[in-house]
């Protein structure tokens, strides 16, 4: 028996053990079926300034607005109240449903096809680093993996080892205060070859984005590392 078949054989069995269910509509099979896949794709939702909210469609800081972020652009694909995109998202990260990975990217990808934002091929794509205890726990990176993807569709720079969190920081969902979750992570990370990010356009990618707190202090550190600019691109927005 050839690998393929005993690759074939073992998702098979899996499969039986373990069956799938679309986060959409239930239906047994896959995880995101065509129709929902579709849907959910379509209803990208309308960008705004992070700051003040003001719908602009292309996530631009207001001038105005600058003096309170580190980031000069800020996209998601979906609200965190979208219960498909939750779950998925949540079945990723805590319940290493790693095949869920390619269709949050895609939605990342919709975002920037949909309003046709503007980049170019010398953007460096840096996804948001988990601390070194906090990575053996889970064993991956969600993050990462969403922003390799998403760097390949487009033929971007993938960084993912040169920021990297210096402070084993509390989980951002402990905190319901945007003070807090800004203190919680203030100064939690911190940049190995500062070289590498010099005059670089950044598009610094993460799974959610509640308070904007971790994308905000993260960004920091790559300008202060010398980086030209800093995107933040996410899947859903809390």
């Amino acid at each position: 028996m050839n690998f393929s078949a005993v690759k074939n054989l073992k998702t098979f069995a899996f499969d039986i053990l373990f069956p799938k269910f679309c986060f959409g509509c239930g239906v047994e099979g896959v995880f995101l079926c065509e129709n929902c896949f579709a849907e959910l794709s379509r209803a990208v939702e309308v960008q705004k300034c992070p700051v003040c909210s003001l719908r602009n469609f292309s996530g631009v800081v207001c001038v105005s607005c600058r003096e309170y972020t580190a980031l000069s652009r800020f996209l998601f694909a979906h609200d965190y109240k979208n219960k498909p995109v939750r779950d998925m998202v949540h079945a990723f990260k805590y319940g290493s449903v790693i095949e869920v990975a390619p269709f949050l990217a895609s939605f990342l990808v919709r975002v920037i096809e949909e309003y046709a934002i503007p980049y170019r091929k010398t953007v460096t794509v840096v996804p948001i680093p988990l601390h070194a205890a906090k990575r053996r726990r889970r064993g991956f990176n969600q993050s990462e993996i969403i922003a390799e993807i998403f760097s390949r569709h487009f033929g971007l720079k993938f960084l993912p080892d040169n920021l990297y969190r210096a402070k084993n920081t509390e989980s951002q969902t402990g905190f319901d205060d945007f003070k807090k979750r800004r203190m919680n992570v203030s100064d939690a990370f911190a940049v190995l070859h500062p070289d590498e990010f010099a005059g670089r356009k950044i598009i610094l990618i993460d799974d959610v984005s509640t308070s904007r707190s971790t994308l905000d202090s993260a960004a920091r550190a790559l300008k202060v590392a010398g980086a030209q600019s800093v995107w933040g691109v996410v899947v859903a927005k809390g």
